[in-house]
């Protein structure tokens, strides 16, 4: 009898594990079968060397709707050193050092982020922005995001400023990158 029944849960558990109904998640939720974004946040921050990957303290971009065309990484490598990387359609375009550039991040000692925990893509940071300006009773035109790490036990945080369609600043919104919940707004 258990034989037979385990013969007629086989068909059902086949079906189940097809790529249609393993899509099927919660609004949110990322699937398995959710294809990467090659010229968000987390492809950017994955595109700069292996050796500056647990140094990212930050990871920036202006002007920006969905993607932007360059991202700003600061990173320290595994000496200490302070570098600067741009990052265009998911490569490393350019790379730089020096204390005039890496000032800012050498002064706050940002703490590295923890990348596993950034989860948030910029998809659901734009469609937060969208949000966030029709509450204005606008239209995103475009976006400064910027994700840093206040300290080694802390979330990964992103700040995004909204600005209109004619560059008018609307605001200013934070939201965790570990699961999209937005923690204020300005």
């Amino acid at each position: 009898m258990k034989r037979h029944f385990a013969l007629l849960l086989l068909p059902l558990v086949a079906l189940l594990a097809t790529p249609a109904f393993a899509q099927i998640a919660p609004p949110g939720v990322a699937t398995t079968n959710t294809p990467p974004n090659p010229n968000g946040a987390i492809a950017a921050l994955h595109a700069i060397p292996a050796h500056f990957q647990s140094g990212i303290v930050k990871l920036s971009a202006d002007n920006a709707n969905v993607n932007p065309r360059k991202w700003h990484i600061s990173a320290r490598d595994i000496d200490g050193g302070l570098r600067n990387f741009t990052i265009s359609r998911g490569r490393v375009s350019d790379e730089s050092s020096g204390i005039a550039q890496n000032l800012r991040a050498a002064i706050t000692g940002s703490t590295s982020i923890n990348l596993k925990k950034v989860k948030v893509d910029t998809m659901k940071l734009w469609h937060a922005a969208q949000n966030y300006a029709s509450g204005h009773g606008e239209n995103p035109g475009t976006c400064s995001y910027a994700l840093s790490q206040k300290g080694r036990g802390a979330d990964p945080i992103w700040t995004v400023w909204v600005y209109t369609h004619h560059g008018h600043y609307l605001g200013t919104f934070q939201m965790l990158a570990t699961t999209g919940a937005v923690i204020s707004t300005n």
